[in-house]
């Protein structure tokens, strides 16, 4: 009987063994899932700690950028103080100068006097003056200890502010220390006069077409606008060389030895050509000028003699009829009434002129008001 049930023992020894196994193998399964998810876990950390010091490290450059930036700003800044420190003190120098010249104003133009007064305080002409309000052997030019009138106003003469330090830094002959650079400055004003004539060359581009719907096509950008497309002279010059003669009275031939002298020879011919185009051009905008003075309600007009150039110096006359908001310019050979009749032929309105019969001939839609002055 011992024998038989020594191998049933072995059975049920074998099957809680095969149990056991069973449930070691799950644990192990479990446990090598479990791994699993902390090695991806793990990668997962890693690659965000990479981020991370990635980020840390654009941040560090971002940092370093912001801050040489901000000390960038700082000069840049701490420059434009002391340039409207100095222009602070300029103003503020300027209005000082104004209130000083408003009280000698104040004192000497506007001072309330009366005629009395006046010709109480005026000392006696001596008898041989001849009438001479000037006192015999009195010299020519600025009266000795008198007040001057000041500097000229250059208020509206473009300004550039530069800056003058010491070579190499300013510092004590002694110990060698650096000074302190203050915010303030002491001004010395120089005018100068800067003249030149610029070449510019236009590099136009060229297209080519890329499409086969017209076939190959070169296309080139247009040229600058000029008065004279085949010339070189810019509409500056143009400004330029009209201001010198109608406006400063130069001759072209003098102007044109001026502009030699700045390594710009240009041609008369070339220069009296574009005159007479942009004559051509400004005869429009004449005729427009013209209508709108005749279309006002109220003028100024007066003449004057004027000598034109020519064999025998003829003598013309020069017209000027003002109203608001336009000035008209006429010259013409004749003082009669025929060029104050054409004029104001349409129009309507009070004329202000003096006595002259020209204007006394106008039809009756022009009022006359006669100029007391006259």
């Amino acid at each position: 009987m011992r024998t038989l049930e020594r191998p049933r023992r072995e059975v049920v020894d074998l099957s809680i063994i095969l149990q056991r196994l069973e449930k070691v193998e799950n644990k192990l399964a479990v446990r090598e899932d479990r791994v699993r998810e902390l090695e991806q876990l793990l990668e997962a950390s890693e690659r965000r700690a990479q981020r991370l010091e990635w980020r840390i490290l654009e941040l560090d450059a971002e940092n370093r950028r912001l801050r040489e930036q901000r000390s960038g700003n700082e000069e840049v800044l701490r420059k434009e103080i002391q340039k409207l420190e100095l222009k602070v003190a300029d103003l503020t120098a300027k209005l000082e100068t104004a209130e000083k010249q408003l009280v000698w104003f104040r004192t000497n133009k506007f001072k309330g006097t009366s005629e009395k007064d006046g010709a109480a305080d005026k000392p006696a002409k001596p008898a041989d003056s001849q009438g001479s309000d000037e006192p015999a052997g009195k010299k020519k030019g600025q009266a000795l200890n008198s007040q001057g009138r000041g500097r000229s106003d250059r208020s509206e003469v473009d300004t550039v502010v530069k800056y003058i330090e010491i070579p190499g830094g300013c510092t004590c002959e002694e110990c060698g220390v650096d000074y302190k650079l203050l915010p303030r400055t002491e001004a010395s004003p120089i005018t100068e006069f800067e003249a030149s004539v610029v070449r510019t060359v236009f590099q136009r581009c060229i297209y080519a077409s890329q499409c086969k719907c017209k076939g190959k096509r070169l296309v080139v950008a247009p040229p600058p606008p000029k008065i004279l497309p085949r010339s070189e002279i810019g509409n500056s010059l143009w400004i330029h060389l009209f201001v010198q003669k109608f406006l400063h009275g130069s001759p072209t031939n003098r102007t044109l030895k001026d502009l030699s002298l700045y390594g710009l020879p240009l041609a008369k011919g070339t220069v009296t050509g574009g005159f007479k185009k942009i004559n051509a051009l400004l005869t429009p905008l004449m005729d427009e000028l013209i209508n709108r003075c005749r279309g006002d309600n109220f003028w100024n007009a007066d003449e004057i003699t004027w000598r034109v150039f020519g064999e025998d110096r003829q003598k013309c006359w020069f017209w000027l009829i003002a109203s608001d908001d336009a000035v008209v310019y006429i010259l013409d050979p004749s003082r009669s009434k025929q060029v104050p009749s054409d004029f104001f032929a349409g129009s309507a309105g009070t004329l202000m002129t003096d006595r002259f019969a020209s204007y006394k001939s106008l039809h009756e839609g022009i009022r006359k008001a006669w100029c007391i002055v006259h």
